[in-house]
């Protein structure tokens, strides 16, 4: 294959484009750390960071160098260490930082901790609240909530005190702000986690009295926009996605999916989901938007406008999930049942290419990785196969430890949050 020759202009070009581009960040012309990190190519955070819950895309797919398929306590641990606390929150990963939230109960201690992605060594411990703990459910935790970094803060949501908060810390734990974002009423405790998008950040809440949606100022925490939501216990978390050529802000739970424009929080279209209290997170594919509940699996073509529950759905089924959401991989869709049945569907149709029992309870999420789904389950063992036309088992690996924590998969390395220890897993 030929290699494209340049432009002469090309170089000169992008060399003022670039100048421009830091002039705007440095002058606040353009606000958005997000975009000083990522500069004009939008890549540093993709294959060596995991900024944000189901990572850089959204999606729980991985970029870059391919993570090992098989590990035990003596073999591709890079390094364990114990991780001050308790939670169910998958970790987050900026450069040479894993940030995690964590929980006390006994001390009724809610904090934010930092580990050296390169030795495991504890960096800070910053305590975010303590006292005030609220109802929650017996499998949920304290510390469920993954955070989300834009480069220069962590955005770490807690309800405490009858309230859901919101606090902003820099990258060495100092806080910056820290806001009561509205009263809440726990059912089963708070579960959804924060996305960044461009100079905000975004958060669901949704509750037993009046619930939202919500975008607020990165660097002020001051309420941008707010959008009502039905009431209602529901623990999905938001993420965007480029679907019908816009962006779109998309969030399942209180029976529906819905999109909205993530610059003001107008509502785009809805669909009915057949759930009230939806858990997982909703995946897409263009131009189809899945979420999986427990009462089956929904498919919505997302280039509607209003109501479309009628016009828009394009298949449905009854393949159940209420904890882990769904991954893509390829032209397939794969639905992982609390109860350890892993059920692969064909996109464009809903049907059942095959299911396949693991053995166990699962509560994490799958992450596709160098054309490998990486899914643990509650009692600790890690299943390593190919979702293809049929179910291709890679390898099945034991720590010991179990835990409720979605896989990180990033610099072709895994950190893996267990009930007691977070693992650094890499080729050793």
């Amino acid at each position: 294959m030929q290699r494209a020759k340049s432009k002469p202009w090309f170089f000169p070009a992008m060399g003022l484009f670039a100048a421009a581009a830091l002039i705007l960040v440095a002058f606040g012309i353009v606000r958005s750390p997000w975009f000083a990190e990522k500069g004009i190519f939008g890549l540093a955070s993709v294959a060596g960071n995991w900024p944000t819950w189901r990572g850089p895309g959204y999606n729980n797919t991985a970029v870059g160098d391919a993570p090992p398929v098989r590990w035990d306590e003596k073999k591709n641990i890079i390094w364990k260490t114990a991780v001050p606390g308790s939670g169910h929150a998958t970790p987050v990963v900026w450069r040479n930082r894993i940030f995690l939230p964590a929980a006390d109960e006994e001390q009724q201690v809610l904090s934010l901790v930092s580990v050296h992605s390169e030795t495991g060594s504890l960096i800070w411990n910053t305590e975010i609240h303590r006292g005030g703990l609220m109802k929650k459910s017996k499998k949920n935790s304290y510390a469920s909530s993954t955070v989300a970094c834009d480069g220069q803060r962590i955005f770490v949501p807690f309800i405490v005190n009858g309230g859901l908060w919101l606090t902003a810390t820099d990258l060495d734990g100092q806080i910056l702000w820290q806001k009561r974002v509205t009263s809440f009423k726990s059912e089963y405790g708070y579960g959804s986690s924060p996305l960044v998008y461009k100079s905000l950040v975004i958060l669901a809440g949704d509750h037993l009295e009046k619930s939202f949606l919500t975008g607020m100022d990165v660097m002020t925490g001051e309420i941008v926009w707010q959008t009502p939501r039905k009431r209602g216990g529901s623990y999905g978390s938001p993420v965007v996605a480029r679907l019908a050529n816009t962006e779109q802000l998309l969030l399942s739970g209180q029976g529906e999916v819905t999109s909205y424009n993530p610059l003001n929080g107008q509502p785009v279209w809805r669909s009915r989901a057949n759930a009230r209290s939806i858990v997982g997170t909703v995946a897409w594919y263009e131009p189809f938007v899945f979420a999986s509940t427990l009462n089956g699996t929904i498919c919505i073509r997302a280039d509607g406008k209003g109501n479309v529950s009628r016009s828009h759905v394009v298949w449905e089924n009854r393949v159940k999930a209420n904890v882990p959401s769904p991954l893509v991989v390829d032209d397939r869709i794969l639905v992982v049942q609390d109860e350890g049945f892993v059920t692969c569907l064909a996109i464009d149709t809903g049907r059942q290419l095959w299911k396949k029992r693991l053995g166990g309870n699962v509560s994490a999420s799958p992450v596709l990785a160098a054309g490998n789904v990486y899914l643990p389950l509650e009692d600790g063992r890690l299943f390593v196969f190919k979702a293809g036309e049929k179910f291709e088992l890679i390898s099945k690996n034991d720590l010991g430890d179990g835990g409720f924590a979605s896989p990180v998969i990033c610099g072709g390395q895994i950190f893996l949050r267990t009930d007691h220890y977070l693992y650094c897993i890499g080729h050793g």
